[in-house]
């Protein structure tokens, strides 16, 4: 989710039974990014967020906006499935509020007001991008959560792309509710991850509970089946 080159992502959603009489219904959230962090290389740089539109060299004709770099008009469109309308198992609501919560989340990054305690913060990113919702992206995420695999897909059916995987269970009818639950699970790692000083990724990082960091690092589509 910090990541500073993804700048496209896709997300979904799948309400999956389970063998558990505790929780017969779990509802599988994942987000697939257009790119995974590389090891050795920093998550993003440290330096101040963008100010004006010259602070952003990363692409060319970039525009800055809350702190984050925009590559292209984005547009909003209408409802209820007019964004990825050949992905019939999400809809623009839930498209929306997995696109609005990555970019919040980015702009916090990206000004610096992202704690890892009531003492330590994360330092400020210079060219973070703001993330853009990919169909493309949305469908690997949707072909990965419809096999209702409670695990992150293997990384070589994905070469150099990032995913978070998420299990709510409790909220599978609320399908806003879950993606939300989700979401601030992958976020609330930025506590646990052990982010170095230098915020470079490292192969340690890879291997922590629930792959922490990738779940911070990637740009975005995600999927819920309704």
């Amino acid at each position: 989710m910090i990541y500073f080159k993804n700048n496209h992502f896709g997300c979904t959603l799948n309400r999956c039974n389970t063998r558990s009489s505790r929780s017969p219904v779990v509802a599988i959230i994942v987000c697939v990014y257009l790119s995974a962090p590389i090891y050795g290389a920093p998550l993003y740089e440290s330096g101040n967020a963008c100010q004006n539109d010259s602070d952003c060299t990363l692409l060319p004709s970039s525009k800055c906006a809350e702190g984050l770099c925009w590559s292209h008009v984005v547009l909003t469109p209408p409802e209820p499935n007019d964004i990825c309308p050949q992905n019939v198992n999400m809809t623009d609501k839930l498209r929306k509020k997995f696109h609005n919560t990555h970019n919040n989340l980015r702009s916090k990054v990206a000004k610096g007001v992202v704690y890892f305690d009531e003492k330590r913060r994360l330092p400020p990113a210079g060219d973070m991008y703001y993330m853009t919702y990919d169909c493309d992206l949305e469908a690997a995420a949707q072909q990965h959560a419809s096999g209702c695999s409670m695990m992150t897909s293997s990384s070589s059916s994905r070469k150099d792309v990032g995913e978070n995987t998420a299990v709510v269970t409790g909220l599978s009818r609320y399908p806003e509710l879950a993606a939300e639950k989700a979401l601030k699970q992958w976020w609330s790692e930025v506590q646990e991850s052990g982010l170095n000083s230098e915020m470079k990724f490292t192969e340690e990082m890879s291997y922590q509970k629930y792959n922490a960091v990738r779940h911070l690092t990637q740009a975005s589509a995600c999927f819920f089946s309704i």
